[in-house]
């Protein structure tokens, strides 16, 4: 235990706080100073609304993609989407036999839209700050990054 009770105030008093002031100023002069790290500076910060995910597709000749995609604006409220490509309507029984990926509704949820003053609004977390905000592209999905991983020369039997 003496080594625990040694090595803790070390880390815990000198180490943690110099290196996370380091990170920080190098995150922090990166992004304003060079323009670079943005979505590195920005997930720490972790803010609600900027959600990113990753989807992966294999392809017939066995190469991996990857899409980055990310949402600067999530709804807060959802419903659901009858024209759902899965459900039964009459494009849902054209699609139910492709792959998921290439339907054209795939989400089984859609946000929820409400006419405020003749106007569409989306339901977004903080109504007080929507209007002051353009929101009607910032709900969009965006492609951020697009990777495709080739199929080793080794592993193609």
């Amino acid at each position: 235990w003496t080594y625990y009770a040694s090595v803790f105030p070390y880390f815990w008093v000198l180490a943690t706080p110099v290196v996370s002031f380091v990170f920080g100023t190098y995150l922090y002069l990166s992004l304003n100073m060079f323009g670079c790290h943005y979505n590195e500076a920005f997930s720490s910060l972790r803010i609600a609304s900027y959600k990113n995910f990753l989807r992966l597709h294999f392809d017939k000749e066995g190469r991996l993609e990857i899409l980055a995609f990310g949402v600067d604006k999530m709804p807060r409220r959802w419903c659901r989407d009858p024209k759902w490509s899965g459900g039964n309507g009459p494009r849902a029984s054209l699609e139910r036999n492709l792959p998921s990926f290439k339907w054209t509704r795939p989400s089984y949820w859609k946000p929820l839209v409400t006419k405020v003053d003749n106007m569409l609004r989306m339901d977004f977390e903080n109504p007080s700050l929507d209007a002051k905000f353009n929101t009607t592209d910032r709900s969009n999905v965006h492609l951020i990054d697009r990777v495709l991983v080739r199929k080793p020369a080794s592993a193609a039997t």
